[in-house]
């Protein structure tokens, strides 16, 4: 059996791999994610609560509608092997 090999980022440039933007945004407009290596598979957002009011696949796929009231945010991003939180304001 040939098991596939995950792609792996050196965790030391994170920064430079993924990432949210623009950071502010305003009511309506889309969260882009910064995803040039095309490993993220999900975004949860959660408010300052900790309470998920978003979540989306977006392998493949950058650009997330935003039905998110004016406020701080955290957006996690997800890929197979690991995790990014991103801090997002909306006003």
């Amino acid at each position: 059996m040939n098991a596939s090999v995950p792609t792996t980022v050196n965790i030391t440039n994170i920064e430079n791999v993924l990432g949210v933007f623009p950071n502010y945004i305003t009511e309506n407009n889309d969260i882009q994610i910064y995803d040039p290596n095309k490993i993220a598979n999900y975004i949860t957002v959660y408010n300052m609560e900790g309470k998920i009011v978003l979540r989306q696949d977006v392998k493949n796929n950058i650009n997330v509608k935003n039905n998110l009231a004016k406020g701080n945010y955290i957006v996690q991003i997800v890929s197979d092997t690991y995790i990014k939180n991103c801090r997002l304001i909306v006003k």
